[in-house]
């Protein structure tokens, strides 16, 4: 085997090997996003049940809250 080929079958193994290992994070970072998009489903669906089980609750935190940052934008902007 000359010099050559065996670099290009070298070179070949390599990149054969970095488009295993490509394919294997894609189809981790695939699953990764699937649960995160699930967990994100589970949790807007707790917050809108919380919402409507609650509607005072909820509508007493969002006043406080528009109230805390209008504060604290207000002072940020006298200094």
């Amino acid at each position: 085997m000359t010099r050559n080929s065996e670099l290009s079958g070298t070179l070949h193994e390599g990149m054969e090997q970095a488009r295993e290992r490509l394919e294997e994070t894609q189809e981790r970072l695939t699953q990764a996003a699937q649960r995160m998009k699930e967990k994100g489903e589970e949790a807007w669906d707790d917050l809108t049940g919380y919402v409507k089980k609650n509607p005072g609750k909820t509508v007493a935190f969002s006043i406080g809250l528009g109230v805390l940052i209008g504060v604290l934008l207000n002072r940020s902007s006298r200094d």
